[in-house]
């Protein structure tokens, strides 16, 4: 049988792993030090010069969770890899109504290969 005390605790709970899942989401998360993983894929009949890929995505940039400077850092640490191609996969700008500030994507002279 269902009664008053069950429901309210069953709410509570509700309500408090929402509360952890938000705050975790928008403070915590963006706030995690940078990962870089490797993967090393050897296919059969590549003969060609190894390529090194890196991938970035989910940046969901915009004040306050995602600041300008997290970018920069992001960017440092990806042309620190020193890859052959950079691969932006989507969800660049934060998308949320707790957006402070946005940033200007602004358009960079591609390096010529030394």
């Amino acid at each position: 049988m269902i009664d008053r005390r069950s429901v309210i605790k069953g709410l509570l709970g509700v309500i408090l792993t929402g509360l952890f899942a938000a705050t975790y989401g928008f403070f915590i998360e963006p706030a995690l030090r940078l990962r870089v993983k490797r993967w090393r894929i050897k296919r059969e009949g590549w003969a060609a010069v190894p390529l090194r890929i890196a991938v970035i995505s989910d940046l969901h940039a915009g004040a306050p969770t995602v600041p300008l400077s997290r970018v920069q850092q992001v960017v440092r640490r990806t042309n620190a890899l020193q890859a052959d191609v950079i691969v932006l996969l989507g969800d660049f700008t934060a998308s949320h109504p707790f957006v402070g500030a946005r940033f200007r994507l602004t358009r960079l002279p591609i390096p010529s290969p030394n």
